[in-house]
């Protein structure tokens, strides 16, 4: 019989997490339970295809993020911080194989808009991000 917090086996049963057996699986309700941040858009609007976006990025952790923002750039004032976490890049999906060359490549060849979806953490603004990778 199934214990209260897993299977006979002692390990957990992510059929029975909460008791909701059959009805939702438990990554299915993480985000919800838990207050796991959900991304958001961020647009620097670009009026010449030369002009700086004035972000710099790093690796960290196979993750990309936000190392600094420049104080003269388009994003100075916009909710992206240095330590938040970039998912996308005008549609492109970063969360796997992210790659600082293939996001400056991308920044810097869009003509208009520069749209990245961004994820708070919860490292503090300007935080070490941890050991960089060299891409």
């Amino acid at each position: 019989a199934l214990g209260e917090r897993g299977s006979a086996t002692g390990k957990a049963d992510s059929r029975n997490i909460l008791g909701l057996e059959g009805i939702v699986s438990h990554n299915a309700l993480l985000p919800s339970i838990f207050g796991e941040p959900k991304s958001f858009f961020v647009t620097a609007k670009k009026s010449a295809p030369t002009q700086d976006v004035g972000i710099c990025l790093e690796v960290s952790g196979g993750r990309l993020y936000v190392k600094r923002i420049s104080p003269d750039g388009l994003l100075v004032g916009k909710p992206i911080l240095p330590g938040d976490m970039i998912q996308s890049i005008n549609g492109h999906d970063f969360r796997t194989n992210p790659s600082v060359r293939k996001a400056v490549t991308m920044i810097t060849k869009s003509s208009g808009n520069v749209t990245f979806e961004v994820v708070k953490t919860s490292q503090e603004k300007g935080a070490g991000l941890g050991k960089k990778s060299k891409d």
